[in-house]
């Protein structure tokens, strides 16, 4: 038989209960603020099309929306524009306002010594704390996995380590130095944009497409060559004295050798300008398939005998209206594939990320709210994720009017994804919110926003612009020190006028 609980116990079960009761409210708020914040970075990362495959805790959280705010990429864009820009500072380029300053000026104007290192270690180390966040964010084994992020890792550490020996040599030495982290520069360019990334990606998967057709290309340009160098042989010239009068050479035989001895020198044959070797002929012929020589490379033969330039019509035509045409096809079309590839995989993340914030609201906040056998979320949660999340201000009017008269109080996924398609769809947000929004209540201010939306405005705009463009070039023509001069010229006073209509236009609205 169990012994009864004692006074003390009586009195202390009260006490315990109410702090395990307090311990699970405590632990319910802090799962759903944590729900909460999960649905909040999860539709963030769908708007801008970002991967969900994250770090969902609390901690990680806050660094990611830190990291993704919009200072700290303003400040990444301007560390990477920054040691882009250094170049233009560095040896052999200066500070000067001439590309030649040692001619122009007599003397180059260099950055004091270190000044420029400094710079470059300030971008050095704000791209290494970059990347020890991505680490952090993604976790080892997701960070592996990014060859990408895996690149940025070794590249800042070489480049770091580059520069380490740079510092270690004396100020004479470092403007002659080779420094090889110059070249991984422009990695953190492509690293930091989403377009240069499809971009190469796609150029990678465009090259084993085109090999085939560059291979016959290359093979029509070596075949025109070897053919140009049969047409176009040199000429073995014999010397003039070893030509003498005889009884089988004339005097007219020698005049002629002579003459010709004479335009040789004159005018350049087309053997020795163009077609001298087979390397040379291959660059003349690939320079004239851009057309870039084109006519210069014909005019000798041309001179000589205008049925060569058949040669040449048929190289062009082959070349230009044949395989450049099948090179630009195969291109386009691999890209079209790719861009069609790149716009499916950017749906298909923006779908997941979607989805993942109905399902973190459903499991873990809805339940709290509505029934458990109701399938979706409440509008009510809804609102408050739509004002932590952030969403483009044109488009958080209308979507708060779409929430304030919806006819249910509980949102399916379907729902849920149909309504974040509104940020996607702005014609359909400028239709709605333009007759509330776009109008003053000020009677003045609104007849003179209904003059300039008027279309004989628009008309009088045209109008004004033609004019404009009219007068000045016939000012400038006719006087032009004289019409930048003076401030009645008819240039001023167009100017004036279109200044005046585009900024009450912009003004109004």
């Amino acid at each position: 038989m169990s012994s009864l609980p004692t006074i003390d116990e009586r009195e202390r079960q009260p006490l315990v209960t109410w702090r395990r009761a307090r311990r699970s409210v405590v632990r319910e708020e802090e799962s759903t603020s944590l729900a909460l914040e999960q649905a909040v970075v999860f539709v963030e990362d769908a708007i801008q099309y970002r991967s969900i495959h994250h770090k969902i805790t609390r901690t990680a959280l806050k660094v990611y929306q830190v990291y993704y705010s919009r200072p700290i990429q303003w400040l990444l864009g301007f560390t990477i524009f920054t040691i882009l820009v250094l170049a233009f500072f560095e040896r052999p380029s200066s500070l000067s306002r001439s590309s030649d300053p040692i001619r122009a000026d007599g003397h180059r104007s260099d950055a004091p010594c270190g000044a420029l290192e400094a710079i470059e270690f300030l971008c050095l180390f704000i791209f290494l704390i970059d990347v020890i966040t991505k680490i952090f964010l993604l976790g080892f084994k997701r960070f592996i996995r990014r060859p990408w992020v895996v690149v940025y890792l070794v590249l800042v550490v070489a480049s770091e380590v580059d520069w380490l020996w740079t510092v270690g040599i004396s100020c004479k030495e470092i403007s002659h130095a080779t420094k090889w982290r110059r070249l991984l520069r422009p990695f953190f360019l492509l690293q930091y944009s989403s377009l240069l990334k499809k971009t190469l990606k796609s150029i990678n998967k465009t090259l084993p497409g085109i090999i085939g057709v560059l291979f016959l290309l290359a093979l029509h340009v070596y075949f025109f060559a070897v053919l140009g160098m049969l047409l176009f042989p040199k000429e073995i010239s014999q010397p003039m004295h070893n030509i003498t009068v005889g009884d089988n050479v004339s005097l007219e035989a020698n005049v002629d050798l002579s003459r010709k001895a004479q335009n040789h020198t004159n005018w350049p044959t087309e053997a020795d300008k163009y077609f001298s070797s087979l390397g040379e002929s291959f660059m003349s012929l690939l320079v004239l398939l851009t057309t870039a020589n084109n006519p210069d490379v014909m005019l000798p033969a041309y001179r000589e005998n205008r049925w060569y330039a058949l040669y040449f019509i048929v190289y062009l035509s082959i070349g230009l209206y044949i395989f450049l045409n099948l090179l630009t096809a195969v291109i386009y079309n691999q890209f079209r594939g790719y861009l069609s590839t790149s716009m499916q995989a950017s749906f298909f993340r923006r779908r997941v990320g979607i989805r993942a914030a109905f399902e973190v609201m459903k499991q873990s906040l809805s339940k709290k709210i509505i029934n458990e056998s109701e399938e979706g979320v409440n509008v009510t949660l809804v609102k408050i994720l739509l004002d932590k999340v952030n969403v483009p201000s044109r488009h958080r009017p209308f979507m708060h009017q779409e929430l304030d008269m919806w006819p249910t109080d509980a949102m399916t996924c379907e729902q849920f994804k149909d309504f974040f398609d509104i940020l996607y769809q702005d014609s359909k947000v400028f239709s709605h919110i333009s007759d509330e929004f776009a109008f003053s209540l000020h009677p003045v201010v609104n007849f003179l926003q209904k003059i300039v939306l008027h279309q004989w405005f628009r008309y009088f705009q045209i109008i004004v612009s033609v004019t404009n463009c009219i007068v000045l070039t016939v000012d400038i023509a006719t006087a032009y020190n004289q019409s930048l001069s003076r401030d009645d010229s008819l240039a001023v006073i167009s100017e004036c006028l279109l200044w005046l209509i585009h900024s009450m236009e912009h003004c109004l609205f």
